[in-house]
């Protein structure tokens, strides 16, 4: 996961603002269709994390904020480069890699125009979130995330080195068995939290903790993190974020330590909420830990919810070591591939009702 906006931008409070939701939903259609892109662009900035959360769907944020910013010529620079840094978040959260890192060029471009090193290094932050959680270019992503750190440092700016630092420990963990070095940069990113500024990096490390220690088989560790981390998600209001995200880790946990119809209970709560909130990446991670569940006794399920879990996000080798189902390739055989491939074909309902069993 990655913040919608920087933590040194304009933000407001998303629980005060929480109530008048539909009402800010209606002053920023209404602005789309009446009033300068421009003027439409400083709203949106103006409203933070609010408008790259859950202020819209996937869907409009890939289309209304991606005509906004194209339309807003005008405005400057650094601003579109900004605000071209959280279409990021909404390209991939739609199991879009390319608009993801098409989004990532235009605002490089505007940030190296202005020379505006702190946006230089958030954009590298977003393009590494983007190349390991879309694209699956581990290695890629990787580079982008040390430059980026690079950057950050030297620039001071110590909320996106610390948010770089947090999404190297997941990308470290997706990789493969956490390290040394992922231990490092988690108590690094811990030791920097406290002076960043923003209110969602805790919830990013309590994440973190919850990854790290799953990887290395510490379910009981990771159940607890996970319990921290939505009480956290419930009071800042970011429930469709780090709440799913608890919801997913848990459910492996319990599988971990052997309790299936546990696992299988809050895997299904958090795709049918993926579902809902119309997230095609995060409905589908949540369908490859729901394979692994599956493989349990019925090959054939969970080798179509393995290719439901793989249309838009990549299979990563640190998660699919607990996730992927063996069992169902030993059994299937040659016929594995197909029913993977005949997963890939079905709608997001239809891959829930399978999932249920």
């Amino acid at each position: 996961m990655v913040p919608g906006f920087e933590a040194d931008r304009a933000s407001v409070d998303l629980e005060l603002l929480g109530p008048e939701l539909e009402n800010l939903k209606a002053a920023f259609y209404w602005s789309v269709e009446h009033e300068p892109a421009s003027r439409t662009l400083a709203f949106v900035l103006l409203m933070g994390r609010l408008v790259w959360g859950p202020f819209l769907d996937i869907a409009a944020r890939q289309s209304l904020l991606r005509r906004v910013v194209s339309e807003a010529v005008d405005a400057p620079a650094e601003l579109r480069g900004w605000a071209w840094l959280g279409l990021v978040t909404a390209a991939y959260l739609a199991g879009d890699p390319s608009a993801a890192l098409d989004a990532c060029d235009r605002g490089q471009a505007l940030f190296e125009e202005t020379d505006d090193q702190t946006g230089l290094a958030a954009m590298c932050h977003g393009r590494g979130v983007a190349l390991f959680l879309s694209a699956g270019d581990l290695p890629a992503a990787e580079a982008s995330f040390r430059e980026g750190r690079r950057l950050a440092h030297t620039a001071g700016a110590r909320s996106v080195e610390a948010w770089i630092l947090a999404h190297f420990v997941q990308l470290q963990c997706y990789i493969g068995p956490p390290t040394q070095e992922t231990h490092l940069m988690l108590a690094e990113a811990q030791r920097l939290c406290p002076d960043s500024g923003d209110p969602l990096l805790p919830l990013q490390l309590v994440q973190d903790q919850a990854t790290v220690a799953y990887c290395e088989g510490h379910f009981d560790a990771c159940i607890g993190a996970t319990q921290r981390l939505e009480s956290l998600s419930v009071q800042t209001g970011s429930q469709a974020i780090w709440g799913q995200v608890a919801l997913l880790l848990r459910g492996a946990a319990l599988l971990g330590n052997d309790h299936p119809e546990a696992a299988h209970s809050v895997l299904l709560r958090a795709a049918s909420n993926e579902l809902a909130g119309g997230s095609p990446a995060q409905f589908e991670i949540v369908m490859q830990a729901l394979a692994s569940v599956a493989d349990r006794g019925d090959p054939v399920r969970a080798a179509r919810l393995w290719g439901a879990g793989s249309v838009h996000v990549p299979v990563w080798p640190g998660l699919a070591r607990f996730w992927f189902p063996s069992q169902a390739r030993a059994a299937l055989g040659e016929l594995f591939d197909y029913e993977v491939e005949a997963g890939r074909t079905l709608s997001g309902e239809a891959a829930l009702d399978l999932a249920v069993g």
